[in-house]
């Protein structure tokens, strides 16, 4: 029983020994990948740097790098995604060590809600299925609320036995009534 454990203890080791620099090889990367992205994001091509920001967060997950995520995003107009990102932060920054990124963190929290667009269908049939973007919507009724990021979006409103309803909902546009036929 005893050689059991130290053969388990010894092999425990050996894997941890090797994971070691398996480890210092991801945080490595991890640098290399924000710094590319800083380097994008300050020359502006945020599809770029929010790429080598995913990188770096997906070998090692900081605060900084999920930040830089949460600030690229609202550039490209992805404001819920941002507001998901922002929410993610506030779970792994310290709150003592990160108190001024984590005020930042609040005011692109705000100003992301601010710039969601909330839009109201009314359906009829109110058992009616609604797509935006080609990604369907949860929810019933005759009313439905849509939160969605800036910009124009397509909708696409169906039930079986009805002819599907196609439209873009553009910015500006907050209610629209839908009857399929």
């Amino acid at each position: 029983m005893v050689k059991t454990w130290v053969t388990l203890a010894l092999l425990l080791g050996v894997a941890l020994a090797l994971a070691a620099p398996a480890r210092a090889q991801d945080h490595q990367e991890a640098r290399r990948y924000f710094a590319e992205g800083r380097g994008y994001a300050s020359e502006e091509r945020w599809v770029e740097a929010l790429e080598a920001f995913e990188a770096s967060r997906e070998r090692v997950e900081r605060p900084a790098t999920v930040f830089n995520i949460a600030a690229v995003l609202i550039r490209l107009g992805r404001a819920r995604d941002s507001i998901a990102a922002v929410d993610r932060f506030m779970e792994i920054s310290d709150p003592r060590a990160d108190a001024r990124m984590r005020a930042d963190a609040e005011e692109l929290r705000a100003a992301a809600e601010q710039s969601l667009r909330r839009v109201v269908l009314t359906l009829r049939p109110i058992r009616a299925a609604v797509e935006v973007d080609g990604e369907p919507i949860e929810g019933s009724g005759s009313e439905r609320e849509l939160v969605l990021d800036p910009g124009e979006h397509s909708v696409s409103v169906s039930l079986e036995g009805y002819e599907t309803s196609r439209f873009a909902l553009e910015p500006g546009v907050d209610v629209r009534a839908v009857t399929l036929a």
